[in-house]
Parts: structure tokens; sequence; C-alpha cells
């Protein structure tokens, strides 16, 4: 295993992906990234509020500017990141985005990711988690489209490895992403 992988942790909301690829990235030494990152997260309250499409080319440029921080970083560590290019897709297909936007495979512009995997759980467990938290938004409990959204991750992106965090600590989510890294 490289001691500078680029990881991606992917999910719906309450799966566990913060706190999982925090945790990963203390294990591993690598530098946490959660994205919408830098000068553009401080505008994501703002571009939630708008139309799909202008939505969508907020988190896309978004993401298109991290992926670059995210290779000049990855010269000097490994990276643990929180969400990518993945869930843009994943959610917007979701949400409506037309057919115009739909790029072909979205990697093709953005750095990719040695290792994407992801965070799965049981929509009552989900249910669970989200209402432990504060602030949250409402679409975190739109039971439908997340089962939409997880459909989507299922089929548009198969090279990802599934993990069910269902009942699972997030220490044994971690060792089970880090046994699939020690094994490829």
């Amino acid at each position: 295993m490289s001691n500078k992988n680029f990881i991606v942790i992917e999910g719906v909301d309450g799966s566990g992906k913060t706190t999982i690829a925090k945790l990963l990235s203390e294990k591993l030494f690598y530098l946490y990234y959660k994205t919408p990152g830098g000068f553009w997260k401080r505008y994501r309250e703002l571009f939630e509020k708008t139309s799909v499409k202008i939505r969508f080319l907020y988190y896309f440029f978004s993401t298109l500017a991290d992926s670059l921080k995210i290779k000049l970083f990855l010269q000097q560590k490994g990276i643990v990141c929180d969400r990518y290019i993945y869930s843009t897709w994943a959610h917007h297909i979701v949400y409506g985005l037309p057919s115009l936007l739909r790029i072909p495979y979205p990697t093709v512009f953005f750095k990719e990711p040695d290792y994407v995997f992801y965070l799965y759980v049981d929509p009552s467990e989900r249910a669970q988690r989200i209402q432990l938290r504060t602030g949250n938004n409402v679409k975190d409990y739109d039971d439908k489209a997340i089962a939409l959204v997880d459909g989507i991750f299922r089929d548009l992106f198969p090279e990802m490895y599934i993990i069910d965090t269902t009942n699972l600590t997030p220490e044994e989510v971690t060792s089970k992403i880090l046994n699939i890294i020690k094994l490829t």
C-alpha cells in the first residue's frame, strides 16, 4: 500500500462518511479533506437554494477545484476525501439534472481516486443517526430520494467497494476498509 493513496468515502447522509473519513485519515496519517473545500465552502448554503442546474454546476466546479488541490496535496501525503464527484452525480440525477449536463463518466475531468468506498446504512438506522444531529436539512429525511441516490451510486459506479455500516461501530467499518486496502 502506498503512503500517498487518494481514498474517497461516499454514501448518503447518515451512512457514517464523515466519521469514517476522519477516523481512517487518523489511522493512516493521511490528510482529511471534505468537499466542497476552501473558497467554495463559504457559498454552499447559497447554492443549496438554487435550481438543480445551478446547484449542480456549483458542486461540479467546486469539486473540480478541489481535485486540483488534491493533486497537489498528494505530492506530500495521502488523502481521505469526504465526498467527491460521485455524490454530485448521484444526487443531482435524482434531483432532476437535465440530460444535457450529464457528461460522460465524471472522473474524466477529476483526479481519479485509488479507492472509493460507498457506505450504506439501513434506512431505520440512518433515520436514528440523522435525528442525533443538529441543523439537518429536510431532504436528509426523504427515504424515497435516498433510495434512488443509493441505486444510482451502485449502478453508475460499480467499481466502488460497498460497505454496510448498519449495526457496526466506526472502528469496525474503518477496520473493514483497512483490510480491503491491505489486500489490494
